[in-house]
């Protein structure tokens, strides 16, 4: 193993596109497992010099605030997508049930989550309360 590492170590390339991928995000046991070397042995080949270890150090950092600069995108894109089939009701009645029980206190449950209005009609003659949601009647 330390041979196919050491033989990648005079390419000039090899060390520039490990910290490059690091920056991006990549993780050490991913780029090892693609090198078919174990992640220890890549580990103190980094450690081994001074150079690198504080390049890779300050990869880490970078690659760290890449993932969470993804995961923030994909979240907000997930959050501002237009979903473009109707809401099944049970999809809807589970919606206002979460919203409802994150509000089981002595206050009363807000009739405003969002962009999402919950208007309470009051049951009469065993009629089951409507809830409107995005203006879906469930009842």
């Amino acid at each position: 193993m330390w041979s196919s590492l050491a033989e990648l170590d005079t390419n000039e390339e090899f060390w520039p596109a490990i910290v490059s991928r690091i920056s991006d995000g990549d993780f050490l046991s991913t780029l090892a497992s693609e090198l078919k070397v174990n992640h220890s042995i890549l580990r103190n080949w980094i450690r081994g010099n001074k150079g690198r270890e504080q390049a890779f150090a300050d990869a880490e950092k970078q690659g760290l605030q890449s993932r969470i600069e993804r995961v923030m995108q994909r979240t907000y894109e997930a959050a501002t997508s237009t979903i473009s089939r109707k809401t099944t009701r049970m999809e809807q009645l589970r919606a206002a049930e979460i919203m409802l029980k994150q509000h089981e206190s002595d206050r009363p449950a807000p009739a405003q989550y969002g962009d999402i209005t919950i208007n309470f009609v009051q049951a009469q003659d065993g009629k089951t309360v409507e809830k409107i949601l995005e203006g879906a009647v469930i009842d």
